[in-house]
C-alpha cells in the first residue's frame, strides 16, 4: 500500500536519456521561448502548462524552468501523457512541460520552443536548448530497467550487458528513432550514479511538490 522506495530497488541499466522540453501549439500566438516567457510575465499565472502527473519528472522540470526563467505559468497535471496531449489540443492548457518525444511525434501540432539538453536533440534540430536561450538548466527523463534490491549483482550484470548490446544494434536504433527516442545506454553503476545525482539536485522541488499534494488532500 505504501509503494516502493528507492532502497527497495536497484538499477539494471538505462536505455534512453530523453530531454525535457517546452512546447506550444502551432496555432499559439507565441511561437518562441522568448515570446512565451514575455506573455507569462505580462499576465502572471494566467497561462497554464500541462504535465503527465502532479509529481512526475516533468512536473519537477516545469517548476524548475519556470522559476529560472521568471515565468509564472500555472501547472495543470494530467493522469498520463495521452490525457495531457488531449488537454493541450483541446485548449485546456497553452503549454506542455514534458519530454521531447511529443514534439518529434506531432510536429504538425506542436512547436518545441526549448529543449533542456546539453545540446540540441538530434530529432528536433531546429529547437534551441535552454542554455542557448540564457537559462543554464539541463534536465532529462530516463528510460530504465530496475530490479528488486535482493537480486544478485551477477544477474544484474548479465541483464545490463544484454541491454548494452541491444542499444548498439542498428535495427533497434532505427526503430527507436521512429518513435522519437535516441538510445543512450548506461550500465547499472552509471545509472545509479545518474539517479542519485538527480535526486540530490532536486530535493527542493520534491519538497515543493510534496507540500502541494498535502494541501490538495486537505481540501
Amino acid at each position: 500500500k505504501k509503494g516502493y522506495r528507492l532502497k527497495d530497488i536497484q538499477w539494471v541499466s538505462n536505455l534512453v536519456l530523453l530531454p525535457s522540453t517546452i512546447m506550444v501549439k502551432t496555432t499559439a500566438p507565441f511561437k518562441t521561448f522568448g515570446a512565451l516567457t514575455k506573455a507569462a510575465r505580462k499576465a502572471p499565472g494566467k497561462l497554464k502548462a500541462g504535465t503527465p502527473g502532479a509529481t512526475s519528472g516533468s512536473a519537477a522540470f516545469h517548476y524548475n524552468w519556470t522559476r529560472m526563467a521568471a515565468a509564472n505559468i500555472t501547472l495543470i497535471p494530467y493522469r498520463g501523457g495521452s490525457k495531457m496531449l488531449k488537454g493541450m489540443l483541446g485548449n485546456e492548457v497553452e503549454v506542455m512541460s514534458s519530454n521531447a518525444n511529443w514534439g518529434v511525434r506531432f510536429p504538425d501540432k506542436l512547436i518545441t520552443v526549448a529543449v533542456a539538453g546539453e545540446k540540441r536533440y538530434e530529432l528536433l534540430p531546429d529547437a534551441p536548448t535552454l542554455k542557448e536561450l540564457g537559462v543554464n538548466y539541463v534536465d532529462n527523463l530516463t528510460r530504465t530497467f530496475t530490479a528488486s534490491a535482493k537480486v544478485d549483482k551477477a544477474r544484474i550484470k548479465v541483464l545490463s550487458d544484454a541491454f548494452g548490446r541491444l542499444t548498439k544494434d542498428p535495427a533497434y536504433v532505427k526503430d527507436m528513432k521512429k518513435v522519437g527516442l535516441v538510445p543512450n545506454f548506461m550500465d547499472s553503476a552509471a545509472t545509479t550514479a545518474y539517479v542519485n545525482n538527480y535526486v540530490a539536485k532536486n530535493q527542493a522541488v520534491f519538497a515543493l511538490m510534496k507540500s502541494k499534494q498535502k494541501k490538495k488532500k486537505k481540501k
